[in-house]
């Protein structure tokens, strides 16, 4: 029994001391106190570990785990640790005042104990008077154990996940980021800790063709990336018309074929549809456009398979192209000694269909714009879009309506926006 306690109370005070490092935690979070070393390790590349997770939150939860803590969560954490636990399995080493209450009267002594002694002397060999050795822990114990529940109620929760009008108080700063003909993956997805490439499924990382069957390679019409200049690794006969390519049918970083030095940037006021050839342009290295519109994104998520992006796009292998913005400022910023405290909105990426204007009315308004009285006769004047059987106002590389080419424009009307 005495082991079990032993255990028990070991268990509650690495418990206590989590809720001590939480809270300098919070404290760090709030702005209230300040931090000399802000990440002494940093382990958020193993999703597991990550508040992300079930096992993550669970480990927050009940021991104050934290991926990237800071110096005073570290010295917090040890010292709550260390100094209770010392003081919790010192008090084995000392004999109960029963114990020798108990020598004193069983030891061998003929001479009865005056008249009134004999009760209290076996209370006190019982444990029922003075202080046993699992009192003396338990006393031990349940101090520093308030007092961790006390810093955490005083805190009033967690500045995750707070409630009510508070939950904001502990944020800074909100920053959005509309970033034209960029998804979430292509520029932050091999951040550590979020939910992008490395989690992603291949069943929607793998694209199909019109009919639904895997591509062996990704068309490229980007003067960059087509074959040549670049060699030939496979071809793809999964369509209508065979082609080659440098690219499977899986995502591929950018940067290795057309890095920020490269001079593939058209001169302003110049329109270059498949890009600038390294060598003739400014530098920048500057990809070809890539449409994002209303229609064609329903049909590239294809009911949230997330299988269609190369199919319904008029830039084809290039919509599966990724960054690496790991190099860039801002990353060193935000990973850097002192850096703030930051999170990410890795699940979010717009509140609606098509380009980054209407989600900027989205992000006023929370709803699209009405047009009273707009033009609907068919003529030039008439905007309304035309769609076939598949949702789609438009042919493109790999993509043919089955209206044909009579019943859709050659192109999208109001360009790639």
């Amino acid at each position: 029994m005495r082991q079990f306690f032993t255990v028990t109370g070991l268990v509650l005070i690495v418990f206590a001391a989590g809720l001590v490092s939480r809270t300098v935690l919070w404290l760090q979070a709030a702005g209230d106190l300040g931090t000399a070393w802000n990440n002494v390790y940093d382990l958020t590349a193993d999703r597991w570990l990550t508040v992300t997770t079930e096992s993550g939150r669970f480990l927050g939860a009940m021991f104050g785990w934290d991926p990237r803590p800071s110096i005073e969560q570290v010295v917090a954490y040890l010292a709550f640790l260390v100094t209770v636990a010392w003081l919790f399995l010192r008090a084995r080493g000392r004999p109960a005042n029963g114990r020798r209450r108990c020598a004193e009267l069983c030891a061998g002594s003929l001479t009865r104990p005056p008249a009134g002694a004999i009760l209290p002397g076996v209370l006190q060999m019982y444990g029922l008077r003075g202080r046993s050795v699992m009192q003396r822990r338990l006393r031990i114990l349940s101090l520093p154990t308030l007092l961790a529940l006390a810093l955490v109620a005083a805190m009033g929760g967690s500045p995750a996940y707070g409630s009510g009008k508070d939950s904001l108080s502990r944020v800074n700063h909100i920053v959005v980021i509309y970033q034209e003909n960029h998804s979430f993956d292509n520029l932050y997805g091999r951040w550590e800790g979020v939910n992008g490439l490395r989690h992603a499924p291949r069943s929607h990382t793998v694209q199909v063709n019109q009919a639904g069957e895997p591509y062996d390679c990704l068309l490229q019409n980007d003067v960059n990336l087509t074959s040549p200049p670049l060699s030939v690794r496979c071809t793809d006969t999964t369509t209508g018309t065979a082609f080659s390519s440098h690219f499977r049918n899986r995502p591929f970083t950018i940067d290795h074929y057309i890095p920020p030095t490269a001079t593939t940037c058209p001169p302003p006021g110049v329109s270059a549809p498949n890009g600038v050839l390294n060598g003739q342009g400014l530098p920048g290295g500057c990809t070809r456009d890539l449409v994002h519109r209303f229609y064609q994104e329903q049909y590239q998520l294809n009911d949230g398979r997330q299988n269609r992006y190369v199919t319904g796009s008029d830039a084809v292998g290039l919509a599966m192209g990724v960054y690496d913005t790991r190099a860039l400022p801002i990353y060193r910023y935000l990973h850097g000694s002192g850096h703030p405290r930051y999170a990410i909105a890795d699940s979010f990426f717009q509140a609606a269909f098509g380009g980054s204007f209407l989600n900027h009315q989205w992000l006023i308004a929370a709803r699209n714009p009405v047009w009273p009285g707009a033009v609907n006769d068919g003529g030039a004047d008439d905007l309304h879009s035309v769609v076939d059987e598949n949702g789609m106002p438009v042919n493109y590389p790999l993509y043919v309506s089955p209206l044909g080419t009579a019943g859709l424009p050659g192109r999208d009307p109001l360009g790639p926006r």
